[in-house]
C-alpha cells in the first residue's frame, strides 16, 4: 500500500523513455533478422529458402507490430504522466486555497 499521493514525474518520464527506447530497440532486431536470414538463405538449398524468407517476412511484420505499438504504449504513458503532474498541481493549489480559507490559528 503507498503512504503518499500524487506520482514522481521524473521516475515516471523515465519509464516512458526507458518504453520508447526498447521500441526503437525492436526495430534494430528486424535489421539483425534480415542480416541473419539474408546469410541462412545463402546457405541453405533452392528448396529451403523459399520457407526462409516467408519465416523472415512474418516475424519482421510481428516485429514492425510490436515496435509500433511499444512507441504508441510509450507515447500514452508520457501523456498520461503530463495529465497527472497537471492534476496533482491544481489539486495541491485547491488544497493550498482551503487551507488559508480556514484561517485557523495555533498557539504555542
Amino acid at each position: 500500500m503507498y503512504d503518499e499521493v500524487g506520482v514522481n514525474p521524473i521516475q515516471a518520464m523515465s519509464k516512458a523513455e526507458q518504453a520508447e527506447a526498447l521500441s526503437e530497440a525492436m526495430l534494430l532486431l528486424g535489421t539483425d533478422l534480415e542480416e541473419i536470414a539474408s546469410t541462412l538463405v545463402s546457405a541453405v538449398s533452392e528448396h529451403v529458402s523459399p520457407a526462409v524468407s516467408d519465416y523472415e517476412a512474418d516475424t519482421l511484420e510481428h516485429i514492425d507490430r510490436v515496435s509500433r505499438n511499444g512507441m504508441t504504449l510509450a507515447q500514452e504513458v508520457q501523456g498520461a504522466v503530463s495529465t497527472v503532474v497537471t492534476t496533482d498541481a491544481e489539486s495541491a493549489e485547491l488544497y493550498q486555497g482551503s487551507m488559508n480559507a480556514l484561517d485557523i490559528r495555533i498557539n504555542f
